[in-house]
Protein backbone atom coordinates (compact mmCIF):
# COMPACT_ATOMS: atom_id res chain seq x y z
CA UNK A 1 0.00 0.00 0.00
CA UNK A 2 2.83 2.35 0.69
CA UNK A 3 4.02 1.89 -2.89
CA UNK A 4 0.90 3.50 -4.36
CA UNK A 5 0.64 6.23 -1.76
CA UNK A 6 -2.43 4.82 -0.06
CA UNK A 7 -0.94 5.52 3.34
CA UNK A 8 -1.64 9.26 2.88
CA UNK A 9 -5.40 8.92 3.27
CA UNK A 10 -6.46 9.19 6.89
CA UNK A 11 -9.47 7.55 8.47
CA UNK A 12 -11.02 10.86 9.52
CA UNK A 13 -11.56 12.95 6.43
CA UNK A 14 -10.43 11.78 2.98
CA UNK A 15 -7.84 13.90 1.21
CA UNK A 16 -8.76 15.19 -2.24
CA UNK A 17 -5.19 15.47 -3.51
CA UNK A 18 -3.09 12.30 -3.49
CA UNK A 19 0.00 11.06 -5.30
CA UNK A 20 0.02 10.87 -9.08
CA UNK A 21 0.07 7.07 -9.12
CA UNK A 22 -3.07 6.82 -7.03
CA UNK A 23 -4.74 9.57 -9.06
CA UNK A 24 -3.86 7.81 -12.31
CA UNK A 25 -5.16 4.43 -11.11
CA UNK A 26 -8.33 5.87 -9.60
CA UNK A 27 -9.16 8.15 -12.50
CA UNK A 28 -8.32 5.45 -15.03
CA UNK A 29 -10.67 2.94 -13.43
CA UNK A 30 -13.35 5.59 -13.04
CA UNK A 31 -13.00 6.62 -16.68
CA UNK A 32 -13.12 3.02 -17.91
CA UNK A 33 -16.27 2.40 -15.91
CA UNK A 34 -18.01 5.53 -17.16
CA UNK A 35 -17.08 4.92 -20.80
CA UNK A 36 -18.29 1.32 -20.57
CA UNK A 37 -21.55 2.44 -18.93
CA UNK A 38 -22.30 4.98 -21.67
CA UNK A 39 -21.32 2.47 -24.37
CA UNK A 40 -23.72 -0.13 -22.96
CA UNK A 41 -26.45 2.50 -22.72
CA UNK A 42 -25.80 3.44 -26.37
CA UNK A 43 -25.99 -0.19 -27.47
CA UNK A 44 -29.13 -0.87 -25.44
CA UNK A 45 -31.04 2.18 -26.61
CA UNK A 46 -29.88 1.62 -30.20
CA UNK A 47 -31.97 -1.55 -30.35
CA UNK A 48 -35.20 0.25 -29.49
CA UNK A 49 -37.20 1.47 -32.48
CA UNK A 50 -38.56 4.65 -30.90
CA UNK A 51 -35.15 6.11 -29.99
CA UNK A 52 -34.15 8.34 -32.90
CA UNK A 53 -30.48 9.13 -32.20
CA UNK A 54 -28.81 6.84 -29.68
CA UNK A 55 -25.48 8.57 -30.45
CA UNK A 56 -26.54 11.32 -28.01
CA UNK A 57 -25.58 9.04 -25.14
CA UNK A 58 -21.97 8.92 -26.34
CA UNK A 59 -21.63 12.72 -26.41
CA UNK A 60 -20.78 12.87 -22.68
CA UNK A 61 -17.71 10.62 -22.99
CA UNK A 62 -15.26 13.29 -24.29
CA UNK A 63 -16.17 15.59 -21.40
CA UNK A 64 -15.41 12.84 -18.88
CA UNK A 65 -12.11 12.07 -20.63
CA UNK A 66 -11.00 15.72 -20.52
CA UNK A 67 -12.14 16.19 -16.91
CA UNK A 68 -10.41 13.08 -15.61
CA UNK A 69 -7.19 13.78 -17.54
CA UNK A 70 -7.08 17.27 -16.01
CA UNK A 71 -7.80 15.82 -12.57
CA UNK A 72 -4.94 13.36 -13.03
CA UNK A 73 -2.55 16.12 -14.11
CA UNK A 74 -3.12 18.05 -10.88
CA UNK A 75 -3.07 14.87 -8.76
CA UNK A 76 -6.75 14.91 -7.85
CA UNK A 77 -8.29 11.56 -7.00
CA UNK A 78 -11.80 11.27 -8.46
CA UNK A 79 -12.85 8.60 -5.96
CA UNK A 80 -11.98 10.80 -3.00
CA UNK A 81 -13.82 13.72 -4.58
CA UNK A 82 -16.86 11.51 -5.04
CA UNK A 83 -16.66 10.37 -1.42
CA UNK A 84 -16.29 13.94 -0.22
CA UNK A 85 -19.46 15.09 -1.99
CA UNK A 86 -21.54 12.06 -0.98
CA UNK A 87 -20.59 12.28 2.69
CA UNK A 88 -21.70 15.91 3.08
Amino acid sequence: MMLFGLNKVTAGEPAIFTSYTVALLSNGLNLAGMVYYFYLMFRGYGILNFVRKPQKYLMAVPFFVVALVLMTMVGMNSWNVLLRFTLI
